[in-house]
């Protein structure tokens, strides 16, 4: 089979079409996970109403192990790919961030511990 046989049948038999995608893992879009953070969002502004001073401090680790941009997929279905999120534990990021607008990070080589995070704060 060529190549050209390949994308008609996916586009004719399958109604499928080659799209821009992208990437979030599975448990992104679980429904608990839409209800936490939309509570989490209620108590954040409701915070800020109040006058409350938030600092949000995430860590995460840069994944680049799957660089895909397009693939085949239903015309009228979701364009998100779902990945195992599989990461390169070489290059790690610990943020900080303020609703006053204060910014604060930190690139470390390796995963971070429990002793990084501490010296981070």
């Amino acid at each position: 089979m060529s190549i050209q046989q390949i994308r008609a049948f996916l586009k004719r038999e399958l109604k499928y079409s080659y799209r821009r995608i992208s990437h979030v893992s599975a448990a992104m879009n679980s429904d608990a996970n839409k209800r936490k953070r939309r509570a989490a969002a209620t108590d954040y502004i409701n915070s800020l109403y109040q006058g409350k001073h938030i600092i949000n401090i995430d860590e995460s680790l840069l994944n680049v192990t799957d660089n895909r941009v397009y693939s085949w997929c239903l015309k009228k279905a979701y364009r998100n790919l779902e990945t195992p999120c599989s990461r390169m534990n070489q290059v790690s990021l610990i943020m900080g961030l303020s609703s006053r607008g204060d910014v604060h990070y930190s690139a470390n080589w390796g995963a971070n511990n429990s002793r990084t995070i501490v010296l981070f704060l």
